[in-house]
């Protein structure tokens, strides 16, 4: 048995999770779910509470006598890591007085969080306050990859190569025989036979190649993110608030457990262990960039990083991975919630 499931034996449902397709966000959890440890909706949207599956929706809830929010972010919002729906962030914010509906999805960006809460707008009507705890997987996009305008998304290269597949079965064979790659993104536009003349014209195909593709650079990436959360939280009179999500390697010395777990996961290559992300660079290019935003367009900030380096020392188990946390985790993040 991995050291993985013999820790955190609840990383195996999460890991054995699949996706579901869906128009506009791209993706989210499979709808209806039951395990003992996380449970979704028909929409693929996760409860607070076990008791909560009574109702086919999470807005089914009789909310009226409480304050609700809504979270928006990616696998962290939604809880991967906690052993049952009720030890979620969500979870914990949820009581006879407050209720937070949990909007996450797992590898969700910027803009997919901000088009699901648009998605479910009429639901949520009356709602006190809107909060994202997210970055982690914008960086990474960001780091890794070339961000075309309107920017990058994950499994972007599957919907490419589904929507262009004649064109991408060309295009490897033409890369195949080529040290200089074309990427689907040069070539989407180019009818069939001009495809065909990139293997026998080099002038075109140098053409192609220095094709001006528009791409999304870092701070307007973020500018635009936080100016759209500007607007939607003057036009509906809600307070948001950004959190940055918390990084092992930016935030705590390892505990034992988490120094073994992180070790075996870098011998499977897990990309939330890569360069890229792990360093003091890293993470003050990213919190800088994030704090500088929420200045200008005058949205509540918090850095949860800063909040376990602060709660939290050596001995402190609370990461299954670098980016995921366990229930104890989860509840340390919250109580800086209840307190705010």
């Amino acid at each position: 048995m991995s050291i993985r499931y013999e820790l955190c034996p609840q990383m195996k449902v999460y890991d054995q999770l699949n996706f579901q397709w869906k128009p506009f966000v791209m993706f989210s959890q499979p709808p209806e779910i039951r395990t003992e440890v996380l449970n979704t909706d028909i929409d693929g949207i996760r409860y607070n509470n076990v008791t909560d599956i009574i109702n086919k929706s999470v807005f089914d809830n009789d909310c009226t006598k409480k304050d609700t929010s809504v979270l928006l972010g990616g696998s962290t919002a939604f809880g991967v890591g906690s052993t049952k729906d009720s030890n979620t962030l969500s979870g914990y914010l949820s009581n006879n007085n407050n209720h937070c509906f949990n909007l996450a999805s797992r590898s969700y960006v910027g803009l997919q969080e901000i088009i699901i809460f648009l998605t479910k707008i009429k639901e949520l009507k009356g709602i006190k306050k809107l909060t994202l705890l997210s970055g982690i997987n914008d960086f990474y996009m960001l780091q890794n990859f070339d961000n075309y305008s309107p920017g990058g998304f994950y499994f972007n290269d599957y919907f490419q190569k589904s929507l262009n597949y004649k064109r991408n079965a060309l295009l490897e064979f033409i890369n195949y025989f080529s040290s200089k790659k074309l990427t689907i993104s040069q070539v989407h536009s180019l009818k069939l036979n001009e495809m065909l003349k990139l293997m026998f014209s080099k002038t075109f195909k140098q053409k192609i190649l220095n094709k001006n593709l528009k791409k999304i650079s870092f701070d307007d990436h973020f500018e635009r993110y936080f100016l759209t959360l500007s607007l939607l939280s003057k036009c509906l009179n809600i307070k948001f608030q950004y959190i940055l999500q918390p990084y092992i390697h930016w935030c705590k010395d390892l505990s034992i457990e988490e120094k073994d777990l992180i070790d075996e996961s870098l011998k499977q290559k897990n990309v939330y262990n890569s360069s890229s992300l792990r360093g003091e660079v890293n993470y003050k290019k990213l919190s800088e960039t994030i704090k500088k935003f929420s200045e200008i367009y005058s949205l509540e900030y918090l850095d949860f990083n800063e909040v376990i380096r602060t709660n939290t020392s050596k001995n402190d188990w609370i990461f299954v991975d670098s980016i995921h946390l366990n229930d104890a985790g989860y509840k340390l993040l919250s109580k800086s919630l209840i307190l705010d």
